[in-house]
């Protein structure tokens, strides 16, 4: 069971087929590899219906890509255009800010030359925690309160988005979910090897919900 992060799609390519694998969350390719994961279109719109719901308009994508592949920063960036278009919203390309990497420092980065800008956003989309968290340390430094000035939500509820300040808002994939599906998927895989055709590979959707948090006023 690998979570993808760092993987590229030729790294998985070259693998050895005998081997079962089943990829947690993100999935850098379709490589023909059982997959976990949340409906991260769907994620994404809600997550960004829950900023427009409090008047926010301009708002940024933290991590976000706008074309290319079809991987996870791609389809949730395609959920908050959806969330976008339907509320009436027009959708601006300077405001989808791609980073090198889903690490603190990267979500700082982007917050900052964000705040830096004439047009400054309203809200932030973080792509992950670690944007989030970084981004909101950004705007600590620059006076920018939060929620006051700008809204912030992330993605993966990790530990740390309960302890930061503000808490932090974020989708929470359902992880003993994920886990048990992964397991019952590889396990599948390896009783039956041997004993004839493998099944189909499959994509499989779980649950998710958004936990909100300080940095959106709950």
């Amino acid at each position: 069971m690998l979570s993808p992060l760092a993987l590229r799609p030729r790294d998985l390519a070259t693998r050895d087929r005998r081997l079962p694998v089943v990829l947690l969350g993100e999935r850098p390719a379709e490589d023909g590899t059982d997959h976990v994961g949340i409906d991260n279109v769907r994620a994404a719109r809600e997550a960004t219906e829950h900023l427009l719901s409090r008047g926010r308009r301009r708002i940024a994508v933290v991590g976000g890509m706008v074309r290319g592949r079809q991987g996870t920063d791609r389809l949730r960036t395609d959920g908050y255009r959806e969330a976008l278009a339907a509320a009436g919203v027009p959708f601006d390309a300077d405001l989808v800010v791609p980073v090198d990497a889903y690490h603190w420092r990267d979500g700082a980065r982007a917050a900052a030359a964000l705040m830096d800008r004439k047009a400054r956003p309203d809200a932030l989309l973080c792509l992950n925690d670690h944007l989030a968290l970084g981004a909101l340390r950004a705007l600590y430094e620059r006076g920018s309160a939060v929620p006051g000035d700008l809204d912030v939500v992330g993605f993966d509820d990790i530990e740390a988005s309960r302890f930061s300040v503000p808490s932090l808002t974020t989708v929470a994939p359902d992880k003993r979910e994920i886990a048990r599906v992964a397991v019952s998927l590889l396990l599948e895989r390896i009783e039956g090897a041997d004993s004839g055709p493998m099944p189909p590979v499959r994509d499989h959707s779980v649950g998710h919900r958004l936990v909100v948090r300080e940095s959106t006023g709950g």
